[in-house]
């Protein structure tokens, strides 16, 4: 029913960033220049690694991906570079969320929060908590996944992070709506809406209303989903998405028929 909506990022986490900082080496002076030049191979070696396993990401091949990956890591932790550690556990963690191997994507987010919170990083802790709540809800641990959630909610409220609160909000209204807990959905939703709706970013904006709209649908009030689905449509368009509008408009074709074979 739903649209293919991949969890959203929260936090730009990239490994250029936290690779392109100087390494600090120890004296004496020329060993100190030497470890930095097997530093910099090295962490160039993992940025082209990186981008590699993200294009395997994207492309669904993820097994590679998280082959490739493994290899980052050997490469960071060598060099003890814990903020690019971090960052690889993340795409790690999405390519085990890839081949389902969700066991695998909760011990590598596990991992991420802890150097997150070695680091006191908190908005990527906040961040990884919330993925980590997606692979506890495709696995059906939806208490669990609520729990994961809303301590990411608390820290990105704590930050002030408007855009991620919402996204998270977001996140435990489709748990709500997974356990057809649909009045709940609703308003998980909505108040992810009133945040979003201050904010000029209408690609999340859209996902938020046809996922409002698709809860209606479910609901019956048939009037107030196809309302939804074509305010999901502008945003959409507004976004440059027209996959997405391609899909939804098919959506309320099937609903326009089911109506009016049942009437």
């Amino acid at each position: 029913m739903f649209l293919n909506l991949k969890h959203l990022s929260l936090i730009p986490l990239t490994l250029f960033v936290s690779l392109s900082q100087p390494v600090f080496a120890a004296t004496p002076e020329n060993l100190a220049i030497a470890q930095t030049q097997i530093s910099q191979n090295n962490r160039d070696a993992a940025i082209e690694l990186y981008q590699k396993g993200l294009r395997q990401n994207e492309q669904g091949q993820y097994l590679e991906a998280s082959q490739t990956f493994q290899e980052v890591l050997g490469i960071l932790r060598g060099i003890g570079d814990r903020k690019g550690e971090m960052a690889a556990l993340e795409k790690l963690a999405q390519a085990y969320e890839g081949l389902k191997e969700y066991s695998k994507a909760i011990q590598a987010y596990d991992d991420a929060i802890a150097i997150s919170r070695e680091l006191r990083d908190r908005s990527s802790e906040a961040a990884f908590l919330d993925y980590q709540g997606i692979v506890y809800r495709y696995q059906e641990q939806y208490d669990r996944a609520l729990q994961t959630h809303q301590q990411s909610l608390a820290i990105f409220r704590e930050l002030k992070v408007a855009r991620s609160e919402a996204i998270v909000l977001r996140n435990i209204g489709r748990i709500y709506f997974t356990r057809n807990q649909f009045d709940s959905a609703i308003g998980f939703f909505q108040q992810a809406l009133a945040i979003q709706e201050k904010i000029d970013e209408p690609g999340n904006q859209a996902v938020t209303v046809y996922l409002i709209a698709a809860t209606y649908n479910y609901l019956n009030q048939k009037n107030k989903a196809i309302e939804s689905y074509e305010a999901a449509i502008v945003l959409f368009q507004k976004a440059g998405n027209q996959e997405a509008v391609r899909q939804i408009r098919l959506e309320m074709q099937q609903i326009q028929q089911a109506s009016s074979q049942v009437s």
